[in-house]
């Protein structure tokens, strides 16, 4: 099976001239983080099955230990939940150098025993959901950055470019990130898959494509004595994006709180249309969550898509100002990733 993978990087794609050029499968990025969905997820995965083609999804983790990885794999679950029987392909787990980088960025140190124990904890996440999982390494961290041992019961996605076959055993091989294919504009990851991947993971009732199944139900929130006392009108930033019912969220930026059930029922929403409704423990006010930041958290904040909405431009400059930071001082560390 050939295939591709996409994310918003490459922009709009026509995915019936995508079919015609061959091509069996698409590997789409549903988000990244804590709850950063891909901007053309939806897009990608409606268009792409539309088009008769078998869809995976992955997700780029960003996190510090194994309950981080685990809150990364709730949020994913919660955007594929969306599709029940639509991913035929594996779900993949992406830990990258970026992966290592945020970490550093975070006062972390990676090392090759905490980065197999995040992997492995979103892996064993998304099993327990019932999908089929798989890891997207390259040979390096196959060698000498992950016990690959530790991790190696899940399926292999391997990035290596530029050789004539795989170093290791695997079920897909992204064999290059030049390729070209008819529908997608500029370049693109191309793969071949090893494994007939739909017909085993509908034998398995993985993913959900046996719609008879009932998937693993999510824990659900316990109940919890709340630090703070919401009303109705608050402004609030969510800090755990997993509702009361247990369910990952793909979530960012301020809300309101709509209604406040009962003391471990928050409802929040925005113009008046509810999002979720959030444990206590998992929000924060809005001046709660900016109070005490540094100009270096804030940053890191701005450029992982996490905690409280700093907005653009003006907009940024006021809510930075508002939080009592210095807006310089912000933008100088926000040129340190941008270099």
């Amino acid at each position: 099976m050939r295939g591709i993978d996409v994310s918003s990087h490459n922009s709009s794609i026509d995915y019936s001239q995508v079919k015609a050029s061959g091509i069996d499968f698409v590997m789409v990025r549903a988000g990244y983080g804590y709850g950063y969905e891909d901007e053309r997820f939806s897009q990608n995965v409606e268009r792409a099955k539309a088009a008769g083609l078998h869809v995976g999804a992955y997700w780029f983790i960003y996190a510090l230990n194994e309950e981080q990885a685990k809150a990364n794999a709730d949020v994913f679950v919660g955007l594929l939940e969306r599709y029940k029987g639509v991913f035929d392909m594996p779900v993949a787990c992406d830990f990258e150098y970026d992966s290592e980088r945020y970490m550093r960025d975070s006062g972390v140190t990676p090392t090759r025993a905490l980065n197999t124990a995040i992997i492995d904890a979103f892996c064993k996440r998304m099993e327990a959901y019932g999908y089929y999982v798989s890891n997207y390494l390259n040979p390096d961290y196959v060698q000498s950055r992950v016990n690959f041992g530790d991790v190696s019961q899940y399926d292999l996605w391997l990035a290596q470019w530029g050789t004539s076959a795989p170093s290791y055993e695997c079920g897909m091989w992204q064999y290059s990130s030049d390729g070209s294919v008819a529908g997608v504009s500029g370049r693109v990851d191309v793969n071949v898959a090893n494994i007939d991947y739909p017909t085993l993971i509908k034998a398995k009732g993985l993913n959900h494509t046996n719609l008879s199944d009932t998937a693993p139900a999510p824990q659900v929130a316990p109940a919890v004595t709340p630090s703070n006392t919401f009303a109705v009108g608050d402004k609030v930033v969510v800090t755990n994006p997993i509702d009361v019912n247990g369910t990952g969220l793909a979530v960012s930026g301020e809300y309101e709180v709509i209604e406040v059930s009962n003391a471990n029922r928050i409802v929040i929403g925005r113009g008046g249309v509810v999002t979720a409704a959030m444990p206590p423990s998992h929000i924060k006010m809005t001046s709660e969550g900016s109070a005490g930041l540094t100009a270096t958290e804030v940053a890191h904040q701005i450029w992982y898509g996490y905690g409280q909405d700093w907005g653009t431009g003006s907009d940024r400059v006021r809510r930075v100002a508002a939080a009592g930071i210095d807006y310089n001082e912000v933008q100088a560390e926000l040129a340190k990733y941008y270099n």
